[in-house]
Protein backbone atom coordinates (compact mmCIF):
# COMPACT_ATOMS: atom_id res chain seq x y z
CA UNK A 1 0.00 0.00 0.00
CA UNK A 2 2.78 2.40 0.31
CA UNK A 3 3.67 3.06 -2.94
CA UNK A 4 0.59 3.88 -4.60
CA UNK A 5 -0.18 7.23 -4.87
CA UNK A 6 -2.35 8.99 -2.63
CA UNK A 7 -4.17 12.23 -3.61
CA UNK A 8 -3.68 13.08 0.39
CA UNK A 9 -0.57 15.67 0.69
CA UNK A 10 2.06 15.72 2.86
CA UNK A 11 0.86 18.79 5.09
CA UNK A 12 3.55 21.32 6.47
CA UNK A 13 2.49 23.78 8.89
CA UNK A 14 5.06 26.62 9.85
CA UNK A 15 4.34 29.31 12.51
CA UNK A 16 6.44 32.01 12.81
CA UNK A 17 6.12 32.47 17.35
CA UNK A 18 8.87 35.07 18.02
CA UNK A 19 11.59 36.96 15.86
CA UNK A 20 12.94 34.41 14.09
CA UNK A 21 11.56 31.42 16.01
CA UNK A 22 9.41 28.82 14.02
CA UNK A 23 7.14 25.64 14.83
CA UNK A 24 7.09 23.02 12.30
CA UNK A 25 4.24 20.81 12.40
CA UNK A 26 3.83 18.13 9.83
CA UNK A 27 1.41 15.35 8.80
CA UNK A 28 1.31 12.31 6.70
CA UNK A 29 -1.72 10.42 5.25
CA UNK A 30 -1.42 6.66 6.09
CA UNK A 31 -0.03 5.35 3.12
CA UNK A 32 3.30 6.43 4.98
CA UNK A 33 4.70 4.12 7.32
CA UNK A 34 6.11 5.02 10.21
CA UNK A 35 10.05 3.92 8.98
CA UNK A 36 9.23 6.04 5.99
CA UNK A 37 9.09 8.93 8.17
CA UNK A 38 9.52 12.26 6.79
CA UNK A 39 12.29 15.29 7.85
CA UNK A 40 11.64 18.34 7.14
CA UNK A 41 14.41 20.52 6.58
CA UNK A 42 15.01 24.53 6.72
CA UNK A 43 17.60 26.24 5.35
CA UNK A 44 21.03 27.15 6.70
CA UNK A 45 21.18 29.29 9.36
CA UNK A 46 18.47 27.49 11.51
CA UNK A 47 18.88 25.32 14.22
CA UNK A 48 16.48 22.48 15.55
CA UNK A 49 15.34 22.96 19.60
CA UNK A 50 15.36 20.14 21.93
CA UNK A 51 12.06 19.98 22.15
CA UNK A 52 10.84 17.25 18.95
CA UNK A 53 8.06 15.15 18.85
CA UNK A 54 6.58 12.33 16.77
CA UNK A 55 3.32 10.41 17.09
CA UNK A 56 1.24 8.00 15.66
CA UNK A 57 -2.31 9.37 14.77
CA UNK A 58 -3.95 6.01 14.67
CA UNK A 59 -4.09 3.92 11.24
CA UNK A 60 -0.66 4.24 10.24
CA UNK A 61 -0.80 8.35 10.17
CA UNK A 62 2.12 10.31 11.76
CA UNK A 63 2.73 13.91 13.04
CA UNK A 64 5.08 15.39 14.28
CA UNK A 65 6.29 19.21 15.77
CA UNK A 66 9.70 20.46 16.25
CA UNK A 67 10.95 23.95 16.75
CA UNK A 68 14.26 26.43 15.64
CA UNK A 69 15.43 29.21 16.01
CA UNK A 70 17.27 31.07 12.93
CA UNK A 71 19.30 33.71 11.93
CA UNK A 72 17.15 34.79 9.14
CA UNK A 73 13.55 35.19 7.96
CA UNK A 74 12.13 32.04 6.23
CA UNK A 75 10.54 34.08 3.93
CA UNK A 76 11.83 33.46 0.29
CA UNK A 77 13.97 30.65 1.95
CA UNK A 78 13.55 26.97 0.75
CA UNK A 79 12.50 24.27 2.80
CA UNK A 80 13.01 20.19 1.76
CA UNK A 81 11.21 17.30 2.19
CA UNK A 82 13.53 14.13 2.79
CA UNK A 83 11.98 10.80 3.51
CA UNK A 84 14.46 7.94 4.56
CA UNK A 85 13.09 5.22 2.51
CA UNK A 86 11.83 5.99 -0.46
CA UNK A 87 9.73 9.84 -2.33
CA UNK A 88 5.80 8.11 -1.34
CA UNK A 89 4.56 10.41 -4.47
CA UNK A 90 2.55 12.45 -2.41
CA UNK A 91 2.14 16.21 -2.92
CA UNK A 92 3.02 18.52 0.04
CA UNK A 93 1.12 21.42 1.31
CA UNK A 94 2.98 23.81 3.15
CA UNK A 95 1.13 26.53 5.33
CA UNK A 96 3.39 29.50 6.56
CA UNK A 97 1.87 31.79 9.71
CA UNK A 98 3.92 34.75 10.03
CA UNK A 99 3.95 36.90 13.28
CA UNK A 100 2.19 39.63 12.00
CA UNK A 101 -0.80 37.38 11.05
CA UNK A 102 -0.21 36.98 7.15
CA UNK A 103 -0.63 33.79 6.01
CA UNK A 104 1.03 31.55 3.18
CA UNK A 105 0.44 28.38 1.32
CA UNK A 106 2.27 26.16 -1.23
CA UNK A 107 1.53 23.50 -3.27
CA UNK A 108 4.25 21.20 -4.67
CA UNK A 109 4.54 18.24 -6.73
CA UNK A 110 5.29 14.54 -5.75
CA UNK A 111 8.65 15.24 -7.33
CA UNK A 112 9.33 18.76 -6.16
CA UNK A 113 10.81 18.34 -2.48
CA UNK A 114 11.94 21.39 -2.48
CA UNK A 115 9.77 23.79 -1.56
CA UNK A 116 10.00 27.72 -1.43
CA UNK A 117 7.95 29.46 0.56
CA UNK A 118 6.56 32.90 -0.38
CA UNK A 119 7.26 35.90 1.49
CA UNK A 120 5.74 38.73 3.54
CA UNK A 121 3.21 40.26 1.43
CA UNK A 122 3.27 43.70 1.09
CA UNK A 123 1.20 46.51 -0.66
CA UNK A 124 2.88 47.14 -3.57
CA UNK A 125 3.31 42.73 -3.84
CA UNK A 126 -0.23 41.76 -3.73
CA UNK A 127 -1.15 45.30 -6.11
CA UNK A 128 1.43 43.91 -8.41
CA UNK A 129 0.42 39.86 -8.72
CA UNK A 130 -3.38 41.01 -9.13
CA UNK A 131 -2.84 43.43 -11.87
CA UNK A 132 -0.28 40.77 -13.36
CA UNK A 133 -2.95 38.36 -12.88
CA UNK A 134 -6.10 41.24 -14.47
CA UNK A 135 -3.36 41.40 -17.34
CA UNK A 136 -2.98 37.80 -18.38
CA UNK A 137 -6.83 37.25 -17.69
CA UNK A 138 -7.55 40.30 -20.64
CA UNK A 139 -5.25 38.90 -22.71
CA UNK A 140 -5.65 35.10 -22.74
CA UNK A 141 -8.69 34.39 -21.07
CA UNK A 142 -11.18 32.82 -23.40
CA UNK A 143 -14.05 34.28 -21.25
CA UNK A 144 -13.18 37.94 -22.18
CA UNK A 145 -12.60 37.57 -25.93
CA UNK A 146 -15.92 35.64 -26.26
CA UNK A 147 -17.31 38.72 -24.48
CA UNK A 148 -15.87 40.82 -26.92
CA UNK A 149 -16.57 38.80 -29.83
CA UNK A 150 -20.41 38.96 -28.37
CA UNK A 151 -20.43 42.46 -28.12
CA UNK A 152 -18.85 43.38 -31.59
CA UNK A 153 -21.82 40.78 -33.24
CA UNK A 154 -24.80 42.42 -30.88
CA UNK A 155 -23.32 46.03 -31.45
CA UNK A 156 -23.21 44.74 -35.27
CA UNK A 157 -20.03 47.06 -36.06
CA UNK A 158 -16.61 48.23 -34.38
CA UNK A 159 -17.86 51.82 -34.69
CA UNK A 160 -20.43 51.69 -32.16
CA UNK A 161 -19.36 50.51 -29.53
CA UNK A 162 -16.26 52.83 -29.60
Amino acid sequence: MENSHDSRPLFVEISEYDNSAYSVHWKTPSTVSALNRPDIILPQGCKQGLHTEARSLGRRAQSGRAFYRCANNLGGKAVEVQYPLNNPSLATLVRIHWLSGQTGTVLSTPDNLRIELPLKESRFSVVRERLGLGITHILTGYDYLIFLVCLLIIAGAVKYIL
